[in-house]
């Protein structure tokens, strides 16, 4: 028997996989940063399928956040080595009782899943994911923006934001989760040009909706 710890599981239809290690820290600093000596690196293994988070400032893919923010998404890497059906969950759920859920996103479809109450299950094809997943120790990731009204919305060919205070950090990224454009918001509204029609994820801080240009 196993002693708990805080993993995060990514798993094949045939339950192998890779793991990472999250530990929550209520008094972290809000940005998820790699500290050499407190934390662990995620090293590449071409032979297998690997999930890692990312440090927010320099892409750190990271094995282990020994102090991991709470109430804030950190953006989840995968590496994919086969297409096929995958499964995201939580290997000793006891110890993420009283922060309120482990909430996993996926901007592919929107999902936002409590891996606190079941695992998520979803079909990858090969290659490295690190635009799609984000996990969230605390309140639902809808919870702190629906009292903002931060509104996001598409008409035609631009994307429309509003409700915006200065010093949030806007993105606007293709289904692949490239960044096309990215900058700090110093007033209240933008109106964004789509270089062509297709669906794009619109983030505000830590808050993202999928829009469609057309």
């Amino acid at each position: 028997m196993h002693a708990p710890r805080h993993f995060v599981l990514l798993a094949d239809d045939s339950g192998k996989g890779d793991i990472m290690e999250v530990i929550p820290d209520e008094y972290a600093n809000k940005a998820l940063t790699y500290r050499m000596g407190r934390d662990g690196i995620k090293w590449a293994n071409d032979n297998h399928t690997q999930i890692w988070l990312i440090d927010k400032k320099n892409h750190t893919p990271m094995a282990l956040s020994a102090n991991a923010p709470t109430e804030v998404d950190m953006l989840v890497g995968l590496a994919i080595r086969h297409n096929g059906k995958y499964s995201i969950s939580l290997t000793d759920k006891e110890l993420f009782e009283g922060y309120g859920g482990v909430w996993l996103t996926d901007r592919n479809n929107d999902s936002i899943i409590n891996l606190m109450d079941q695992p998520y299950e979803f079909y990858c094809a090969i290659g490295e994911q690190t635009g799609r997943f984000t996990l969230r120790i605390g309140k639902s990731p809808n919870d702190t923006y629906r009292t903002r009204n931060i509104i996001i919305y598409a008409h035609q060919m631009t994307a429309h934001v509003k409700g915006l205070e200065q010093g949030d950090v806007v993105r606007v990224l293709t289904p692949d989760g490239k960044t096309i454009n990215s900058f700090t918001a110093t007033q209240a509204e933008y109106d964004l040009a789509l270089p062509q029609q297709g669906m794009y994820a619109v983030s505000v801080n830590d808050y993202t909706k999928k829009v469609i240009a057309k």
